[in-house]
């Protein structure tokens, strides 16, 4: 049976995304920072889908130095088909005017995550075959005022994942860039949501889970955002601008 790594494996996205493949008889590599969720993860997941072959739990934390996540790596690396990378924190608008925060926000979107990327696309050209699917975000594709400091971490997420993809697409690996756009998670707990326009886990779960199928490369949940983002990026600076609420 094929298997699934995944990192950050207790985020909703993720754990929707868990069920999918459970569902679909994949062995599960749940890895995460908490050891006390990752364990209530997969007895649930044991209890739901009894085909899912095996389970087993790792610790992985993004603060971990290079060399460590490099040896998390291959600790696994022999028998992992395909990776979902779903590490990330939101901006709660502190990153403005707090320089540390934005740090962390850049490490934990994006600069953290480099040893660990760098590592799983070696391995996977080496062999000649692998999956990395890596959620980002629609924030990273323009900037906006109300979140440019996440945003931009996504948009270097997004340029290192489109690089990564042109430099393997003739080794037979595949990289997967999923961009979600406003989804009903813990993560957004402290927002007012609006009433139209907002996805959820089990929407992007299903939508990653077809494009993998498919072979698609690039995901936008929900799908109606392609086509939104595509307008917000064309839309001229100066009117642009003004769209401090967009």
């Amino acid at each position: 049976m094929p298997c699934l790594l995944a990192v950050a494996a207790t985020s909703e996205i993720a754990v929707a995304c868990l069920r999918r493949f459970a569902g679909e008889g994949w062995e599960l590599i749940l890895a995460g920072r908490n050891p006390a969720a990752l364990s209530a993860l997969e007895k649930t997941l044991r209890e739901e889908y009894p085909v899912c072959p095996a389970l087993s739990t790792l610790y992985y934390d993004v603060a971990l130095s290079a060399p460590e996540q490099e040896r998390f790596w291959q600790s696994q690396a022999s028998h992992v088909d395909a990776v979902l990378i779903a590490a990330g924190m939101l901006d709660d608008g502190f990153s403005r005017r707090d320089g540390q925060k934005a740090l962390e926000l850049t490490y934990v979107n994006y600069a953290g995550l480099l040893p660990l990327l760098n590592s799983i696309a070696q391995s996977f050209e080496e062999r000649g075959h692998g999956t990395l699917m890596v959620i980002s975000s629609v924030a990273g594709l323009r900037g906006r005022a109300s979140n440019y400091v996440y945003g931009a971490a996504k948009a270097a997420l997004n340029a290192y994942l489109e690089g990564l993809r042109q430099r393997v697409a003739c080794r037979g690996v595949r990289v997967m860039t999923i961009l979600p756009g406003l989804i009903d998670t813990r993560m957004v707990a402290f927002r007012n949501l609006p009433a139209w326009g907002v996805g959820s886990a089990r929407g992007v779960a299903l939508d990653v889970w077809c494009a993998f199928r498919k072979g698609k490369d690039v995901v936008y949940s929900p799908w109606y955002y392609r086509y939104l983002m595509a307008l917000v990026r064309i839309l001229p600076r100066f009117l642009y601008l003004r769209l401090k609420g967009l």
